[in-house]
């Protein structure tokens, strides 16, 4: 009877240290905090819905297909910045749920709930699926975007401490900035690379104090392969958005990837180590709506429609958004290397997204050609 109740202290433990978090921190919130934390967590609910409401519809022709062209640039700009705001409110929220439900099991239950409302809310259009045609396609998808990313970040967050952990996973813009210039042709200036490092080199400054502890191999080398495996899932959807369907290709990736993940962490991990209660269900509701649903489609939609690099660089916000987030509800520092970070990441976006002017150098593409200019 007790053999469960110690496999989830342990777990508990496991995953604090890996965090580098104190007995009484984050795993032992005040009341308070943890109010403080659903209700905010409700309100972006709620506001996400009525926004989701105007904009939703925007997401498809009047023949029901989604669109994939830019035709409403005002809208791919609210998008972002709520998409920038949900994945932000999302980190803290999800290292204050993991620590009630293993990994696997954790990133499988939110991802196989997005897929599910996902594929409820366009029933009508389930004849778009084409399943028989494109499963191959999903597969690949699924494993990309879900299997390797969610696994592979939920179990590397294991053996690192989370400030680094994020630090190497927003690597991810970088390479797809690289993959997108090799596979998708997409232009590349020196203004851009640079705007690519620096970026990065922004979410070093606001995560530097967790680089200050241990590091093991094989967690830095599951954070790369998380980057990696994200970088490449977006590439490859987008390469494909003239064949499938981008927002079915979102709903087959949660369903079938989260699927996977659910299966894998019954038998990995085992279902006794969950502790069921409210802060565990308000985690879980907020992943499976805002936090995987909603923030799946606005940035599949957004990297459909436009530079995939550009999208990337903008989620350079994500961490510092996290950081800020974690130090209002979470009593977590704030030091000057966030603002530090902030500024850099500020030029990153600028120098990634300005027109490229004429006295830029342009990259020779990868097949030997000068990549097109951009109108």
């Amino acid at each position: 009877m007790n053999k469960p109740e110690k496999r989830c202290s342990d777990h508990s433990q496991q995953f604090a240290l890996a965090n580098h978090l104190p007995g009484t921190g984050l795993l032992s919130p005040s009341a308070e905090m943890k109010s403080q934390v659903l209700t905010t967590s409700l309100i972006c609910a709620i506001s996400i819905f009525h926004i989701s409401k105007q904009t939703v519809p925007l997401l498809f022709t009047e023949e029901g297909y989604p669109l994939t062209e830019n035709k409403y640039p005002l809208v791919s700009y609210i998008l972002l910045a709520l998409l920038i705001i949900i994945w932000g409110v999302s980190w803290p929220i999800y290292k204050h749920g993991v620590q009630f439900m293993p990994p696997l099991l954790f990133a499988g239950i939110r991802s196989f709930i997005a897929g599910t409302l996902l594929f409820l809310f366009a029933w009508k259009l389930r004849h778009h699926i084409r399943f028989k045609k494109h499963w191959k396609l999903y597969v690949i998808s699924a494993i990309l975007n879900n299997v390797l990313y969610l696994g592979l970040q939920t179990v590397g967050m294991i053996y690192l401490p989370g400030g680094l952990f994020s630090v190497l996973v927003y690597i991810q813009p970088v390479i797809l900035g690289i993959l997108s210039w090799w596979f998708l042709n997409e232009e590349m200036t020196i203004a851009k690379i640079f705007g690519l490092v620096l970026g990065f080199i922004g979410i070093v400054f606001v995560s530097i104090d967790g680089l200050m502890i241990h590091l093991s191999a094989i967690g830095v080398f599951l954070a790369l392969a998380t980057a990696i495996a994200w970088a490449g899932g977006v590439v490859f959807v987008k390469k494909l958005k003239n064949q499938v369907d981008f927002y079915w290709m979102v709903v087959m990736q949660l369903l079938l990837g989260g699927g996977t993940l659910l299966v894998s962490g019954y038998f990995v991990e085992g279902v006794q180590t969950i502790v069921w209660n409210a802060d565990l269900i308000g985690t879980i509701a907020w992943g499976g709506t805002a936090g995987m649903a909603a923030g799946q489609v606005i940035y599949f939609k957004l990297m459909n429609e436009g530079e995939a690099s550009k999208v990337g660089a903008c989620t350079f916000l994500v961490p510092i958004i996290s950081v800020a987030v974690s130090a209002i509800f979470l009593d977590e520092a704030v030091t000057r290397n966030l603002f530090i970070g902030m500024m850099l990441v500020g030029t990153s976006i600028y120098l990634v997204n300005r027109h490229k002017e004429s006295s830029d150098k342009e990259i020779v593409g990868p097949s030997g050609h000068r990549l097109p200019k951009k109108e």
